[in-house]
């Protein structure tokens, strides 16, 4: 009976504690951006890829982009210089830094190398991830990687004096600026209602009418061409740094 005991409390015990020690697997690097949770787009992919290939070569800084299907009950940071070491993102210099994203346990983290903190400080770190957060809180990926690639692209490129011809980060002022122009012809349309007296509604109606059948014809093409193919680009391997943790994460 006493021998029983032992063996089903020996079996508890392994049971209990294995989970514990588990070995977290983590995956290896496809290029500059690793979407393993699948949010991205092939077109953001592409576009931030290409982005980071022109400040790596103009620079030699490096920016991984890694999101998650799990953390496999890790820590997020403690995953992020896990992450980072392995992976040895940076250049010689320890210059370089991973934007991880785990969307199901909802944490990002701005991992910062060694030789990067000097200039891109916890605080930096922080305000980044405060940029990201609301595109990640609803979901946005694409924005809310290029938003923090971006601002880290600008960052580094003003510390090494040098002029980036990337389009990454264009997309959220031209969604502003598509914004406020879209209320321009509301507004112009008001005043010419008033001026008018109202006539100009007589007019469009008319035009409306007589130009009615000649619609239709035409037919529209969506999508956006040429990004079928995504490729990793320049990529091939990083070049050696190391992480001892700095940099900000959380929640979103």
């Amino acid at each position: 009976m006493k021998y029983k005991e032992k063996f089903i409390f020996s079996a508890l015990f392994l049971f209990i504690f294995s989970g514990l020690f588990a070995k977290v697997i983590y995956p290896e690097p496809q290029g500059w951006v690793n979407d393993y949770a699948g949010v991205m787009s092939r077109k953001a992919e592409r576009q931030i890829s290409e982005a980071i290939e022109e400040l790596n070569k103009k620079t030699g800084f490096e920016i991984a982009v890694a999101t998650v299907k799990s953390l496999q009950g890790q820590n997020y940071s403690e995953y992020a210089v896990e992450l980072y070491n392995k992976w040895r993102i940076g250049s010689e210099n320890d210059e370089g830094i991973l934007i991880l994203i785990a969307p199901a346990e909802r944490k990002v983290k701005i991992e910062v190398g060694y030789g990067a903190e000097g200039y891109i400080t916890d605080g930096t770190a922080g305000e980044i991830r405060d940029a990201m957060t609301p595109y990640l809180s609803r979901g946005d990926f694409d924005g809310g990687v290029m938003t923090g690639a971006a601002l880290i692209s600008r960052i580094v490129a003003g510390e090494k004096n040098i002029k980036l011809t990337g389009k990454i980060g264009r997309k959220n002022s031209a969604r502003r600026r598509k914004s406020r122009s879209s209320k321009l012809p509301i507004i112009v349309f008001i005043i010419l209602v008033i001026v008018t007296r109202g006539r100009i509604l007589k007019w469009l109606l008319i035009a409306h009418i007589v130009g009615g059948g000649h619609r239709g014809s035409g037919r529209s093409s969506g999508g956006f061409g040429g990004f079928d193919s995504f490729g990793g680009g320049g990529f091939g391997g990083f070049g050696g740094g190391s992480s001892g943790g700095g940099g900000a994460g959380g929640s979103f």
